[in-house]
């Protein structure tokens, strides 16, 4: 199969943005000069970080990070959102994903066996203790992802939903292709409703989000977040 090559880029981390409004928001915030586009997908590049996105679902991310993955990055953070699960976790909250249930027909092709996949731990606590050092609250926890984005009366899916906060399409995938192509991987996640409530968060409604991570993100952007 024919894909689209990457020119010559030269970049040791990328922060990749799910939703639009926050690839808008961040690159115009961090002052990143544009790269190219392909597949759809807007790069971007400030010091030696990619701002990438936006992308949505697991097969684009899968192909998207084949590509990045010919630039030998040492990282990758992704910026998301989704849906809680959780009648405490609210709409409006900063979630930190710790594990993540696969329903994505995406992860079968790298781990045919495998449901549950798990960030790079060592990027993981550093996000953390990053979060902590600046009084930034989040909650995590476990996140589901399916293909689809609605799971109510299916069966095991359904069954999963009391073992997770939040609800995406993309996390595990990140999770499984960051463990397949051996590059650290790591997300943050934007919490903009509640699954099977009809109200959800408004972009601009994130804008307090946003301010409370700018910190964080210029540190990953800056090389002092890191997985080594």
């Amino acid at each position: 199969m024919y894909l689209p090559r990457l020119k010559e880029i030269k970049a040791k981390r990328a922060i990749i943005f799910l939703p639009e409004p926050e690839l808008n928001y961040f690159k115009t915030h961090f002052r990143a000069e544009p790269i190219t586009t392909f597949l759809g997908v807007k790069l971007y590049q400030k010091n030696n970080t990619l701002l990438c996105g936006p992308l949505i679902s697991a097969p684009l991310v899968g192909l998207f990070f084949h590509l990045l993955s010919e630039l030998s990055l040492e990282e990758i953070l992704f910026i998301g959102w989704a849906g809680s699960l959780n009648k405490k976790l609210p709409p409006g909250s900063l979630f930190l994903p710790t594990k993540a249930y696969s329903f994505l027909g995406l992860t079968r092709f790298f781990f045919p066996r495998r449901k549950v996949f798990r960030p790079n731990l060592k990027f993981q606590g550093q996000l953390k203790g990053n979060l902590k050092k600046e009084g930034i609250p989040f909650w995590e926890g476990a996140i589901l992802s399916t293909d689809y984005p609605f799971l109510e009366g299916k069966g095991k899916i359904c069954f999963l939903k009391n073992k997770a906060s939040a609800l995406d399409m993309e996390t595990a995938g990140f999770f499984a292709l960051g463990e397949s192509y051996k590059i650290p991987t790591a997300g943050l996640i934007f919490i903009t409703d509640r699954v099977g409530e009809k109200r959800t968060v408004l972009p601009q409604e994130l804008k307090g989000l946003r301010l409370k991570i700018q910190k964080i993100l210029w540190n990953f952007v800056e090389g002092r977040i890191h997985a080594s």
